[in-house]
């Protein structure tokens, strides 16, 4: 069973320690740092090989994505889920490891886009869709999209990590055999694949299999939101987001099946649930919602559970920051900067703007993102700084220097 926070707020403040370094040092034959999915689909990350040549135990998500849903699986596995109604973002995952007192936090950037052609070509493997018959054998070549510059990929290291669950799959000649049960529905499964010589770099990514002729079943996942005491505004739940709806039924049939205890809810024109609790106390609120088919027959039915509790209020501040880069990454491209690593993690971010401009390259500002590029062509290595200013959603004004130190 999933469950999803649909409503994130800060329930700690804690001193950050010490300030994080991610670097970059060389451009990789594989970029280990970007990935890249079409809208609806799926890539993987190995927390245990992650955490063991990190030399870290443990691993958390410290920032909710905007364009997509993550998960973490039995199998040790970072799941993320590119949104079906995005298309050509990127987003940064923040994520922070311990191992006892010691803490290093660092990013993974998503990029989500359906033209190849921005695919650079060290991207690694890219997620798959492919649509099979049912009962009949189908070979998937997963390798073909597949971005490797001039890597040598070990085609013997293509291997099936989660199997798919309403189907068979097997490696034939570097390909992937693929056979749907019989009466069964869509599929998804992983696969991971290697770059050769003696420091392989792997990726896992997701491939989608819709079956022709298959019969749809619904499929609904139970949400969570968590709402402060002293919060009575309007909450928008986006419970149809994380379900799988078949075509023959309506989202505009949603509606409210069982009302909720200490508030209301009622559904908005987007097929949203809007609740606001009424309680101003701690306690634990249940609705139930109801989507029918496009006939009014055959309801389908799944709660939300909503959690009300006291927040801690929210201690606004930013740190000074920094970062190592490539000369040669950041001549050929625009870099994000992420600066929302040295953010107290409640803060929203309403708008930025630059008071100072590094002196050696340029920042440029896109959707509450900081993109560097380096001026400079000449491959030496320099130390550029800037100031920025960051106006929060609650209006407090707070400023911090970044740095980037370019090295050769």
């Amino acid at each position: 069973m999933m469950v999803l926070c649909l409503v994130c707020a800060c329930d700690e403040i804690i001193e950050v320690e010490p300030a994080i370094k991610p670097t970059t040092t060389t451009i990789s034959l594989i970029d280990t740092k970007n990935y890249y999915t079409p809208p609806n689909n799926f890539i993987a990350i190995d927390l245990k090989v992650l955490l063991k040549s990190s030399g870290y135990t443990s691993i958390k998500i410290e920032s909710a994505p905007q364009y997509g849903k993550y998960s973490f699986s039995k199998t040790g596995y970072l799941i993320y889920k590119s949104d079906s109604t995005k298309n050509e973002v990127s987003e940064l995952l923040i994520y922070k490891m311990t191992n006892g007192n010691a803490i290093k936090r660092d990013t993974i950037k998503v990029n989500i886009t359906s033209d190849n052609n921005k695919i650079p070509c060290n991207a690694g493997a890219i997620p798959d869709f492919f649509t099979v018959k049912v009962n009949t054998p189908t070979v998937l070549d997963v390798l073909k999209n597949d971005r490797f510059c001039n890597a040598i990929v070990d085609s013997s290291s293509l291997a099936i990590l989660d199997k798919p669950a309403f189907g068979t799959v097997e490696i034939i000649k570097n390909k992937i055999v693929y056979t749907p049960s019989s009466g069964n529905q869509d599929d998804i499964f992983f696969y991971q694949i290697c770059t050769g010589g003696s420091n392989p770099v792997c990726r896992i990514v997701g491939v989608r299999v819709d079956v022709e002729g298959t019969w749809c079943k619904n499929i609904l996942i139970p949400d969570v939101i968590v709402v402060d005491k002293y919060d009575t505004s309007v909450q928008k739940i986006k419970v149809l987001e994380n379900d799988k709806i078949c075509d023959d039924y309506d989202i505009k049939s949603l509606k409210v099946s069982i009302n909720p205890q200490f508030g209301k809810a009622t559904v908005n024109a987007n097929s949203e649930i809007e609740y606001s609790q009424t309680i101003k106390q701690e306690a634990n609120d249940l609705l139930e919602y109801t989507i029918y088919d496009k006939n009014g027959n055959n309801p389908q039915k799944m709660f939300v559970e909503i959690l009300i509790r006291t927040i801690p209020a929210c201690k606004a501040y930013v740190k000074n920051g920094e970062m190592e880069l490539s000369a040669s990454q950041v001549q050929s491209s625009e870099v994000e900067l992420p600066y929302r690593l040295y953010l107290a993690s409640c803060v929203g971010v309403k708008s930025i703007t630059i008071e100072t401009q590094p002196i050696y390259g340029m920042i440029r500002i896109e959707d509450k993102k900081l993109l560097y590029k380096l001026k400079q062509q000449d491959g030496k290595e320099y130390t550029d700084q800037f100031k920025y200013v960051i106006t929060t959603t609650n209006g407090e004004i707070l400023k911090a220097n970044f740095t980037i130190r370019i090295k050769k």
